[in-house]
């Protein structure tokens, strides 16, 4: 046969049903397919002959199919590849008729050989063709051990240990040059030419390319228990009693006696104006009737108690 295609691997999405899978190009044996499933999560599994699946149509153009023991579950991806052993075992005899069919396989085989070489080659990270001449052989794995790759002012792959160097907070008037690392605004930014800076930072420009974005506020968080009451704290020392103070007015009229005499008639208690006592003797009960306890003077006159018996009343 002639070879028209280039196709060399099919890809399918698992719905946790379906067994079969096509695959459109041509093999020679079943062992030539390497069948992979990659979960949800991007852990590929390589999946083996007879154990997962089976193989049919080898030997045909068209293809044929692979059959699984088990369904791949939904979320995962089928990925079939032709992968053949790096062989030749097509055997001219001289003088025989010349095998046709033979050394087509051959060539086919051979062809087969160079798509799948140019299919890891399609996967892999290449220079551009305009690119000079630079040097990727990478050194010892003892030399390269704990750095990563990174490329120098040339364009050439390095080993480095740093992912740039910190320059803290961007300011103005500042010389920065190539992998320096500056803070603006809560976000993180490496310079990718060498200038110096103006008096407004340019975020992803031709001189600087964002490493770490400023997220958004988080939302606020929920209100934290109470905390437990603290000690009372001690009682201060009393303060020392203050003077004492001028003693006040004693008013207009303030009684001297500690006990009174139910009854009894106020009279004035000295001349000072304010004081006053009682006559014990002298009352006026709640019927006003007036009890005498003693002589009643009038002016030049003296009235005294008498009793109208000792007159003859």
């Amino acid at each position: 046969m002639s070879v028209s295609s280039t196709t060399t691997k099919v890809s399918y999405a698992g719905n946790g049903s379906t067994t079969t899978f096509a695959y459109t190009f041509k093999i020679f044996a079943d062992a030539d397919l390497e069948v992979i499933i990659r979960s949800s999560t991007g852990v590929e599994t390589t999946q083996s002959l007879t154990t997962h699946y089976t193989v049919t149509g080898a030997g045909t153009d068209a293809g044929g199919n692979v059959v699984f023991v088990s369904a791949p579950a939904s979320g995962e991806t089928v990925v079939i590849r032709r992968t053949l052993t790096l062989t030749q075992g097509t055997d001219y005899v001289e003088n025989d008729p010349f095998p046709a069919e033979s050394h087509e396989n051959a060539l086919d085989r051979l062809t087969f050989i160079a798509q799948g070489l140019q299919e890891e080659l399609d996967r892999t990270l290449k220079y551009p063709v305009t690119d000079a001449t630079l040097n990727s052989e990478l050194t010892s794995s003892l030399v390269r051990a704990n750095k990563y790759l990174g490329f120098d002012s040339t364009g050439a792959v390095v080993l480095d240990t740093t992912v740039g160097n910190w320059r803290g907070a961007w300011a103005t008037s500042t010389a920065y040059v190539l992998n320096d690392v500056v803070s603006e605004a809560g976000s993180s930014y490496i310079c990718i030419e060498a200038h110096t800076s103006g008096g407004t930072f340019a975020g992803d420009s031709a001189k600087w390319n964002t490493v770490a974005a400023k997220g958004d506020t988080g939302a606020t968080g929920a209100t934290g228990a109470t905390g437990a009451t603290g000690a009372t704290g001690a009682t201060g020392a009393t303060g020392p009693t203050g003077a004492t103070g001028p003693q006040g007015d004693p008013g207009e009229i303030s009684g001297t006696p500690t006990t009174s005499v139910d009854n009894s008639i106020a009279r004035w208690d000295g001349t000072g104006g304010n004081a006053i006592d009682d006559t014990a003797a002298w009352t006026i009960d709640d019927s006003d009737v007036m009890t005498a306890g003693g002589n009643l003077v009038m002016a030049d006159y003296t009235i005294q108690r008498v009793n109208l018996k000792d007159y003859g009343e």
